[in-house]
């Protein structure tokens, strides 16, 4: 997950401190991947810390009719 963020992070600044067209192209080509593995590692991390329980309580969210 760090390293999808560096690269995310690295893509941008590549990208930011461009001054032509092809570089920024690339760059996002590097950003796009490293965006989608970030989310997607990022949603299993946070369904396992989360656990299979509801919560109950004054701050949980129920969604329950």
């Amino acid at each position: 997950m760090l390293l999808a963020l560096v690269g995310f992070a690295l893509g941008h600044l590549a990208a930011a401190l461009s001054s032509s067209f092809a570089l920024v192209l690339a760059a996002s080509v590097v950003t796009a991947p490293a965006t989608g593995t970030f989310w997607c590692v990022g949603a299993i991390v946070a369904t396992t810390a989360a656990g299979p329980e509801p919560r109950h309580g004054p701050w949980a969210c129920s969604w329950e009719v």
